[in-house]
């Protein structure tokens, strides 16, 4: 009973609480911060700046540490890629439930706007509270690779924000850490570290030599790409870091460390794209790639050509499938790249510019052949098109490799590839922070999903 009835004093304690403002307090602070947007830098600064002779924000403490906090764990996520995870949700619960009250005062000639000020006073909190539950929501969604219930856009604004603080910091570094170590172990860019190996493909292509073409960069491969390719995109702050720290050391004048990949989103789509490419060459089977979303140029089949060409017999044929139905234009661009960078007639392009939405159109461009890599990267479009599908591709498809667009699409894979006869060797999901953590080699942020996954139907063939 007596246990009772502390519960009952303690609740009743905190449901009669009030931020310690007097009346006369609560205007002043209203005609210091009703300008102010409550969730701005400035409100920040003006509140933390107040000293006891001021009478600002600092009769909100209780709602100000509140927001204090899931600040904090906010910037710690943007700008270390870390979050305590129970700490911010607990905090965002609290911050859910908190009550800006003030204390009632008589309503004098020198006080007739009071009861105007308690409210706008409430309201101007009640909207910081509300932005920063709402973004702390964001975070633990995004932290969570299994959380379903993201918004992709603010998710993506939120990831944004991270690579810009990524890149803004660590690009410089980054050089100093690819220079250094050359190849001799995996840059680790995100840990600033490099202290694992390389998937044992990349061993097969010493990095290329010789200068680029002016307006180009050469990878390792010995590919050339124009520097207008990635360096001037729309959405280049999303862009994995790979591409666009090489477009920050070009625009800087810094000779390009030309080295295998680094440690991001792409790296897998590299193995995936150089090791079907060789084991069809060491196999003596002629290499046949389909790119489902392949852009202007190709770039997945081209580097999988590229590396086939490199390893297999001057007369193994070599057949690269193009679905591109939005950026391909006239064509130009691809055609230059591939004199640019193939022997001439070397590999057959089949190009497809129509949509491709569904799993019967699928069917018609893969045909009844079978394909070494099928790679997709469709910007959402693998929803209609690829569920039902993987069935009757794990009879067709010696490896495939998929892009997703959103977390509902990535698991509903990942489940569906399992139930369908395939591996998944290896994956992240959309908009996350895993990286490959779970294969040893470390966690990075990623905006596409990424799934690489082998056929059980090939292992014993």
């Amino acid at each position: 009973m007596q246990w009772l009835f502390l519960v009952l004093a303690l609740t009743g304690t905190a449901a009669d609480f009030y931020e310690p403002c007097t009346p006369d307090q609560a205007l002043q602070a209203l005609s210091k911060v009703q300008a102010m947007d409550p969730v701005s830098d400035e409100f920040d600064m003006f509140c933390q700046a107040c000293s006891d002779a001021q009478v600002c924000c600092g009769c909100f403490s209780g709602v100000l540490g509140l927001l204090k906090g899931v600040r904090h764990e906010l910037a710690t996520l943007k700008v270390l890629r870390q979050v305590d995870v129970q700490k911010l949700r607990n905090m965002s619960a609290r911050l859910g439930k908190y009550q800006v009250k003030l204390r009632r005062g008589p309503e004098t000639p020198g006080l007739a706007t009071l009861a105007r000020a308690r409210a706008a006073l409430r309201k101007k909190f009640a909207d910081a509270q509300s932005t920063y539950q709402f973004t702390s929501g964001v975070a633990l969604r995004l932290a969570d690779e299994r959380d379903l219930g993201f918004r992709g856009d603010k998710t993506a604004s939120l990831m944004s924000e991270m690579f810009w603080y990524f890149k803004e910091e660590q690009t410089m570094p980054v050089y100093n850490l690819l220079v250094q170590n050359h190849n001799t172990c995996l840059p680790d860019i995100f840990a600033g570290k490099c202290e694992q190996r390389h998937f044992s493909i990349f061993e097969e292509f010493p990095s290329m030599q010789g200068p680029a073409e002016d307006g180009f960069m050469l990878d390792f491969l010995g590919i050339s790409m124009p520097i207008d390719a990635d360096c001037q995109k729309k959405q280049f702050m999303l862009l994995a870091p790979g591409r666009t720290m090489q477009c920050q050391y070009y625009q800087a004048g810094m000779t390009l460390p030309r080295v295998w990949p680094v440690l991001d989103e792409e790296y897998l789509e590299w193995a995936d794209s150089l090791t079907t490419a060789v084991q069809a060459a060491q196999a003596g089977r002629p290499f046949r790639m389909a790119e489902l979303g392949s852009g202007p140029y190709g770039i997945w089949a081209m580097r999988a050509a590229k590396a086939f060409v490199k390893h297999a017999a001057p007369d193994l044929p070599c057949e690269l499938l193009l679905v591109e139905p939005f950026a391909l234009g006239d064509g130009s661009l691809l055609r230059t790249h591939t004199a640019m960078n193939l022997p001439p007639n070397r590999c057959k392009f089949v190009v497809h510019t129509e949509p491709v939405n569904t799993n019967d159109q699928v069917k018609a461009l893969l045909g009844s052949g079978v394909w070494d890599l099928v790679d997709v990267d469709v910007d959402g479009a693998e929803q209609t098109m690829l569920p039902g599908l993987f069935g009757w591709l794990s009879t067709r498809v010696r490896r495939l490799h998929l892009s997703t667009h959103s977390r509902q699409i990535h698991w509903d894979f990942m489940e569906g590839l399992q139930r369908d006869g395939w591996e998944v060797q290896a994956h992240y999901p959309t908009l996350s922070l895993v990286g490959l953590e779970d294969k040893g080699l470390g966690r990075f942020l990623n905006c596409d999903g990424h799934i690489s996954a082998l056929p059980r139907f090939w292992q014993w063939r």
